[in-house]
């Protein structure tokens, strides 16, 4: 107990310290974007007679015979759009001389004419004519039906039956985790910085598990320097002042790495001479449909005492690892007796390390091979929550992000002392780890 307070005080000292480096450096510093921004999608519509594709001719004053004027969906879109959505009017027929649009994100009688929907509608136009635009602006994530129809001599019925679906995307990107802060150059001295954020409505394309499309960083240090404050494109390895106009503006000192990308953000800052630490802050992350968000700030700082002159001696394994192939999820939610858990002798643990975890988290459901993977984890019983055989920052990311109601990738379990809830005293397994 003695020892947990003198760790304790220890954390608070550090935190007060950095609070008050922190505040001199942040008053200098530009304010970041903390507003949501949008770049408003253009989608054509068109509306013409579906009897008879026959177009009015002012030559010869031939009129297809009347139909139901309704409208069509006249140009592709991408599947990742945000709102709001600018529906521009067209027709086919010209004759149709007016036009009607209805969006909304209940279907209740597709043969219902007048309204298939439930009133009130998301979005209703006025009469429009053609080349006028209609806007909706969305108020949630979801599939919405877009309906519609012309007005004019030729168009004998109005009816809403939809022609499409769009689906719309305002969940933001989840909260940025710095992964990795590492010195990987003595001579000249560099710092990697390695961070991501999930998006799992609208991530970038190309990327393998919908990551984040930039990041607005901050990097600085400890006198005041400014080496980075812009947006970072991880996979084009640019630093713009806006992502969607992506205008280049400077940063000193700071590149990024050779194999950054949406998948791996990453980048290297070489530190003036004299400076004690460089403190890195990412303030707000942007999707593929040009939101962007701003986000309770992620931070890191490293020291530079960390990065001396002589790199630290590499150590080879010779050892190579072996799954026990006995090690299992077994059907009552405990892991098998043969597998291996690096304990603390003084904390009491279940005779049997569950492989669940309460319903109620904000988790996907795990499949088996994700529970049995838990098992496999000999450090998960200090701390180890994403089964990389470390226990580092990041594992204690995910404890917080649990105990507070965040979601957390299915793979990620931070129950430490395996009796299958989150709480106090995995806390205090993995703070006790990091303390070391």
């Amino acid at each position: 107990m003695k020892n947990k307070f003198i760790i304790l005080t220890i954390f608070a000292s550090l935190i007060i310290l950095l609070a008050k480096v922190s505040e001199k450096v942040i008053a200098q510093l530009p304010s970041p974007p903390l507003i949501k921004a949008t770049k408003p999608t253009e989608i054509d519509v068109n509306f013409k007679n579906q009897t008879q594709n026959v177009y009015f001719n002012s030559a010869t004053n031939i009129t297809p015979p009347p139909g139901n004027c309704s409208l069509i969906l006249d140009n592709t879109f991408p599947s990742c759009i945000t709102s709001p959505i600018t529906f521009k009017t067209t027709a086919s027929n010209l004759n149709i001389t007016s036009t009607k649009m209805v969006i909304d994100d209940k279907l209740v009688n597709s043969s219902n004419c007048d309204d298939p929907f439930e009133k009130p509608w998301v979005c209703e136009s006025v009469d429009l004519n053609i080349g006028q635009t209609f806007t909706c602006d969305f108020s949630s994530s979801g599939e919405y039906y877009v309906a519609g129809y012309g007005k004019g001599p030729i168009c004998s019925s109005f009816c809403l039956i939809p022609q499409f679906k769009i689906s719309i995307d305002k969940t933001p990107p989840q909260q940025s985790v710095i992964k990795q802060s590492e010195c990987i150059s003595h001579n000249p001295k560099k710092i990697k910085f390695a961070f991501v954020s999930y998006d799992e409505g609208c991530g970038a394309a190309g990327s393998s598990k919908n990551r984040a499309l930039a990041y607005y960083i901050y990097a600085y240090d400890d006198k005041n320097f400014i080496y980075a404050n812009a947006w970072f494109n991880p996979d084009e390895k640019t630093f713009t002042t806006d992502y969607i106009k992506k205008t280049q503006t400077n940063v000193v000192n700071t590149t990024a790495c050779d194999n950054s990308s949406y998948d791996n953000p990453c980048i290297l800052i070489q530190p003036q001479e004299g400076v004690q630490k460089i403190f890195f802050k990412i303030a707000a992350v942007g999707d593929a449909a040009y939101n962007y968000f701003s986000q309770s700030v992620t931070e890191t700082e490293f020291a530079l005492s960390n990065c001396g002159t002589t790199p630290p001696p590499t150590i080879t394994s010779f050892i190579t690892p072996t799954t026990n192939p006995n090690c299992v999820c077994k059907d009552d939610k405990k892991c098998d007796s043969s597998c291996f858990f690096d304990k603390y002798q003084d904390i009491n643990y279940p005779s049997s390390i569950s492989c669940s975890l309460s319903s109620s988290l904000p988790i996907v459901t795990p499949t088996q091979d994700d529970k049995t993977s838990w098992c496999q984890r000999p450090k998960r019983t200090k701390g180890d929550s994403d089964g990389d055989g470390a226990v580092n920052n990041l594992d204690y990311f995910y404890y917080v992000a649990a105990v507070n109601g965040g979601k957390i990738p299915q793979t990620v379990n931070p129950n430490f002392n395996g009796d299958g809830e989150i709480g106090a005293m995995d806390r205090e397994i993995i703070v006790r780890t990091l303390s070391q």
